[in-house]
């Protein structure tokens, strides 16, 4: 079993509460939002019909963290120019396929400040509209009370672990966008180019196993 932060570990635990049979389990978004030990610090992202991932809504720990509002965002806008295409693939791969993803990494603010984070991504089925859309929970490890935000980006951010886990048994797997790849782990089976794109072009290209 992964290792979490306590905000994460609490995340984990309300969706794993709602899965029933499910791998992917249906809740109602506002069941995160509301909830005081885990509210301020997650964002909700969905599908656009122009195919690009953005965010729903973030709670005011990310705000301040950010130093913008993220709401109606394009996800991997939000960090810097030499992640943005890796982490667009991404994006549009976890709503083909879905999947947990659990990563850790730095950041310096603009007062010098490093801030690390980790980071949980869990699917879930939006009660209100059906969709399939992501709940993220990142909490910082460091500087949790600092003033300081990474003015408007995550720009110089150096990426030091990203797990993907199995959507039914939560156990580690390889995909394209494991770093670094995990020695013995399950191959998860790639999502090509050609399926991401055709997901964005047609609304009903898109195919997840729940």
């Amino acid at each position: 079993m992964i290792r979490l932060t306590t905000g994460n570990q609490t995340l984990l635990d309300i969706w794993r509460g709602r899965r029933d049979r499910h791998a992917v389990p249906r809740i109602g978004a506002t069941t995160f939002i509301r909830d005081p030990n885990i509210g301020k610090s997650i964002c909700i992202q969905f599908k656009s019909p122009d195919g690009s991932v953005r965010v729903a809504h973030a709670g005011g720990n990310i705000e301040r963290l950010i130093g913008i509002d993220l709401t109606g965002m394009v996800v991997s806008k939000v960090f810097n120019g030499s992640e943005q295409d890796e982490l667009a693939d991404m994006q549009r791969a976890k709503f083909l396929h879905p999947m947990v993803i659990h990563s850790h990494s730095n950041t310096n603010t603009l007062a010098g400040e490093m801030i690390q984070l980790e980071m949980l991504q869990l699917p879930f089925i939006n009660q209100a509209t059906e969709d399939v859309i992501y709940v993220i929970g990142a909490f910082e490890w460091t500087h949790a009370n600092s003033r300081s935000n990474l003015g408007g980006a995550m720009k110089d951010r150096s990426l030091l672990s990203r797990t993907i886990l199995d959507i039914k048994t939560l156990k580690p797997v390889e995909n394209e966008f494991t770093f670094p790849p995990v020695k013995g782990a399950q191959k998860l089976k790639a999502v090509s180019a050609q399926e991401v794109n055709r997901a964005g072009n047609h609304e009903d290209a898109e195919r997840v196993e729940l």
